[in-house]
């Protein structure tokens, strides 16, 4: 199972923070299909991106089975 606790994320344009995610909190069970759909620009991507951990939240918790990820360290 995936976990999102909390989750924030914002982007900064032109010294203007953006809130994408803000305050998520999802899980993904085991052998389950989900489904992430919305308008464009709405934060499906970036949302995809810190579950596969290729992004990293401003804030919150990933939790991967019993296991919560040290998000200080680097994912690249």
């Amino acid at each position: 199972m995936v976990k999102l606790k909390k989750v924030y994320k914002s982007y900064n344009v032109d010294d203007i923070s953006n809130d994408v995610l803000s305050n998520i909190n999802i899980s993904f069970k085991e052998n389950t299909i989900n489904t992430i759909y919305g308008n464009s620009g709405i934060g499906k991507t970036t949302l995809l991106n810190i579950v596969g951990l290729i992004s990293k939240p401003d804030s919150g918790d990933i939790v991967i089975g019993d296991e919560t990820i040290n998000l200080d360290i680097d994912l690249s």
